[in-house]
């Protein structure tokens, strides 16, 4: 007979595990779809606008299959327990009929046997020839009708014997179903782990190169300003203004000039 307090300790320890990882909003499901891993930046660009899109539907997609992977998990185990707990119970009463049944045979067997054996030691002063043999055909008649309720109970607890065996091997099939449903969610709990650490590991590389990336653009802009301005400096000094429409359309020229390099530095 299956330990019930023992099956709904598993049950109730399996379901608060779920419940919570369905609380912090855990991805459960990431190991069932694809692995879309984009490619790490080169270390002149950085991350595009469609990839970060990309990211974010993968994301959202894995995250709603991580909720239908739980709520399947947890209609499971409450089907399972339900079933468990339904057939523990037909056993149990079927078990319980059974014993009444047969202690109510071996009471009236034992109450027949001992009103013979007190007939036999004390027999009763012999009566009339026609009132002994309707007696004794009444005591026939009860005698054999006892008989063929005995065989009756018989058959019936050989019924019940062979239906408690088919309940406990359904028992038996259910506590291996469980076991199976518990081995598969310790799979998906250390697939879960696995996954949220390479998610991690990922998100800090990105900030990283991003981070490598915006120093690098700042970079090359002070660069960029630097040699607009070296570049425009030494022309103010050696060019002579004639007049002043000729030093202002250099000055928009060198300027117009020094902005052309910059942009097409920081397209670069």
């Amino acid at each position: 007979m299956l330990n019930l307090s023992t099956a709904n300790g598993w049950l109730s320890g399996l379901l608060l595990l779920l419940v919570a990882l369905v609380w912090m909003d855990v991805p459960v499901g990431g190991f069932l779809a694809s692995s879309s891993r984009p490619p790490f930046f080169h270390h002149h660009h950085c991350p595009t606008a469609a990839t970060r899109r990309t990211l974010t539907r993968t994301t959202i997609h894995e995250t709603e299959d991580n909720d239908q992977v739980v709520l399947q998990l947890e209609r499971k185990v409450s089907t399972l327990t339900s079933q468990l707990k339904r057939e523990e119970r037909r056993a149990t009463e079927s078990r319980n009929e059974w014993m009444l049944e047969r202690t109510q045979l071996a009471h009236k067997i034992s109450v027949m046997t001992t009103l013979l054996q007190q007939r036999e030691t004390n027999p009763p002063p012999s009566p009339s020839q026609p009132d002994h043999t309707q007696h004794q055909q009444a005591l026939e008649l009860q005698l054999a009708m006892s008989r063929e309720h005995e065989e009756d109970l018989l058959q019936e607890q050989d019924r019940l014997v062979r239906e408690v065996t088919i309940l406990q091997n359904e028992i038996v099939n259910v506590r291996n179903l469980h076991k199976t449903e518990q081995y598969v969610s310790q799979d998906l709990h250390y697939q879960l782990d696995t996954l949220t650490q390479e998610r991690d590991a990922e998100r800090m590389e990105w900030q990283r190169m991003v981070e490598a990336q915006k120093r690098h653009i700042e970079s090359l802009q002070l660069q960029v300003e630097s040699m607009a301005y070296a570049q425009t400096v030494p022309q103010a000094q050696k060019t002579v203004p004639a007049t002043k429409t000729t030093k202002r359309k250099k000055t928009t020229k060198t300027k117009r000039r020094a902005r052309n390099e910059t942009m097409a530095v920081v397209a670069t």
